[in-house]
């Protein structure tokens, strides 16, 4: 079936890669449950992992992510950072306030700017480009912005905070985005917290993801 060929296909392409691993699950456990699950075994398995990645399949990354950059600032702000956004759309659009966090500035460690930052102003001559990069102070300054807005879509995330988030879901066989938005609002309006209250979520401060829509793409045999 089909469940089964997409699994092979995993093992076939993946299985002499010793960085990724492949868990098959013997029922259906939605994104909650897969996470969760996922969550378990590295936790088992590499007690010194601190943060994660949690990322859809259907959704790619556009532009280099400073991992480092936001590696050490979530060590500088432990008490704070749990959960880092990546946008799918210009992060202006997105909520930039939760309750009264302010904006956390922090140093990237790219060099340079990605390519994709620029748009070519008609004769694709670097001189006729224009940066569209609007949220960068400069090329080592960068800012997380304090977010209500939670999302499934990729995101950086402590690991022991987010296991304990998604346990406290209950049912986890489910996409935890609905319970964990309203947890994310409460979390930042609530005068006072109450235990299922979720905060410290940031938003990264440029669009770096799309969606990958498979109906436009080519048919795999």
């Amino acid at each position: 079936n089909k469940l089964e060929q997409y699994q092979m296909n995993l093992f076939n392409n993946h299985l002499s890669n010793h960085r990724v691993h492949v868990i098959p699950a013997a029922k259906h456990l939605h994104i909650g449950g897969s996470v969760l699950k996922a969550m378990n075994i590295i936790e088992n398995n590499y007690p010194t992992v601190r943060y994660l990645y949690s990322l859809q399949h259907d959704f790619a990354f556009t532009k280099d992510v400073d991992h480092l950059a936001l590696v050490n600032v979530m060590d500088e702000y432990s008490n704070k950072i749990n959960y880092v956004r990546f946008p799918k759309r210009n992060p202006w659009g997105i909520s930039r306030t939760c309750g009264d966090a302010k904006n956390i500035a922090y140093n990237g460690t790219l060099s340079k700017p990605d390519a994709d930052d620029y748009d070519d102003a008609g004769d694709g001559s670097s001189s006729n480009r224009t940066n569209t990069t609007t949220t960068k102070t400069n090329s080592n300054s960068l800012v997380l912005y304090p977010t209500s807005a939670y999302s499934d879509n990729n995101h950086l995330v402590r690991l022991k905070w987010y296991k304990l988030t998604i346990a406290s879901l209950i049912k986890v066989t489910r996409p935890p985005e609905d319970p964990l938005q309203s947890r994310a609002n409460n979390g930042c309006w609530h005068k006072t917290p109450v235990r299922d209250d979720i905060t410290g979520l940031y938003l990264y401060h440029e669009m770096n993801i799309r969606h990958l829509d498979g109906r436009h793409s080519v048919r795999v045999p």
